[in-house]
């Protein structure tokens, strides 16, 4: 889409289009999910060199600004909202799925995943000694909603004296 002429008419109408395809999607997953049969399975860059962060646009962690080194760990979903700030098992409720986030950020990673395509793992930065989710909060929503029991996560080498403090070792494993 040209995005030089953001009101001209064919503009308006892709954007048309492609919101009827995300309401059509959305309408179809909500249809899926009440199907206990309905199984998704997350896919994720585990690899460093397939990671692109520039893709993330607006949100584009700002540590990665500075310093682009970072770990890749597997960690019990269980494990991080126990490391975690306090409010983010509640924030992550099954019951607010499609309550608590943007509705077209889930349809989309639905969509991505259910069609094998990889997404980039959920990034956690710390706080003083809080551990908050940076980037990746409609992905780590999925994996609640799908009881998802170990996810990825990008830790940075400046957190991940704070995060191995945290975190217990057995609940952890490089990638």
């Amino acid at each position: 889409m040209n995005t030089g002429d953001y009101f001209n008419i064919q503009n308006q109408q892709q954007r048309n289009e492609e919101d009827n395809r995300f309401r059509e999607l959305e309408k179809h997953y909500r249809k899926a999910l009440k199907n206990k049969e309905f199984i998704l399975t997350p896919f994720w860059h585990l690899d460093q060199s397939e990671i692109d962060f520039t893709r993330l646009l607006n949100d584009y962690p700002k540590f990665l600004q500075k310093n682009s080194a970072y770990s890749i760990y597997h960690i019990e979903v269980e494990e991080l909202f126990r490391i975690a700030t306090k409010r983010l098992k509640s924030v992550f409720d099954k019951k607010k799925f499609w309550k608590a986030r943007n509705n077209d950020k889930i349809v989309d990673i639905l969509e991505k995943w259910e069609s094998g395509e990889k997404l980039i793992p959920v990034i956690i930065n710390s706080y003083g000694f809080s551990i908050n989710i940076q980037d990746g909060n409609h992905r780590f929503s999925v994996c609640c909603y799908f009881d998802v029991m170990t996810i990825p996560i990008i830790v940075a080498e400046e957190f991940k004296t704070v995060f191995l403090l945290k975190a217990n070792p057995d609940k952890i494993t490089l990638v």
